[in-house]
């Protein structure tokens, strides 16, 4: 009897738990306020939600909504509540075949003679969770399979000669890209411990090398 009780427990809790990540809504999910601008040079103004699988970006002004490709986009800023801040993305050329590039959007989380860019792509990610439902380990462990959403991101740097590279969060990749300061930027990484998987530590990285170059290049001119 205890131990069918402690099972229906159990099967409430993971119940609820995938009931509230079901109900998760991700930012690209959402409608955010915000600007649109086209290569026209038309300014629109609106709610507006963005679509990276088909590079795309739905507006909802004057209660109709209007639906843009990257073909026809310059750029567009929101402003997002799950973050609380605005965020950038351009429609960039990138190159899909080795001659043939095409508009695609990504957003700029860092700009300067190196260029930070990100694309987010929702993913069902399935894991295996242990449990058991017995006091003092007298039942056996079980196992169970939860799938739950996640927000999974693609990083590139842009150059000042529009080239856009994937970088695949590895180190001698970054170096690699970084090359005209990789030693300062190795020594820069260890002494303030970060990762290059965490977009956060990207950013500060990419801030230091480009502070780099501006140093550099200063120096230069005079």
């Amino acid at each position: 009897m205890k131990q069918k009780f402690l099972f229906a427990i159990f099967f409430i809790f993971c119940f609820q738990q995938l009931k509230a990540q079901s109900s998760r809504q991700f930012p690209s999910e959402m409608w955010h306020l915000g600007e649109l601008v086209l290569l026209s040079g038309d300014t629109l103004s609106g709610a507006l939600k963005y679509d990276f699988g088909n590079d795309a970006v739905l507006i909802n002004a004057k209660n109709k909504i209007r639906t843009y490709s990257a073909r026809k986009i310059l750029f567009f800023e929101i402003y997002d509540s799950t973050v609380e801040d605005y965020r950038e993305f351009f429609a960039i050329p990138y190159r899909v075949r080795s001659n043939y590039k095409i508009p695609v959007i990504f957003e700029v989380l860092h700009e300067g003679p190196l260029t930070l860019l990100s694309r987010e792509e929702i993913v069902q990610e399935t894991t295996a969770q242990n449990y058991n439902y017995g006091y003092y380990g007298g039942f056996p462990q079980n196992n169970y399979y939860a799938t739950q959403r996640k927000l999974r991101h693609d990083y590139f740097y842009l150059d000042l000669k529009g080239k856009v590279v994937s970088f695949d969060m590895k180190k001698r990749t970054l170096l690699h890209i970084m090359r005209r300061y990789s030693s300062e930027i190795k020594r820069f990484v260890k002494e303030n411990r970060l990762h290059f998987n965490d977009q956060n530590d990207l950013i500060r990285i990419t801030d230091y090398y480009n502070t780099l170059v501006s140093e550099g290049n200063s120096k230069v001119k005079s």
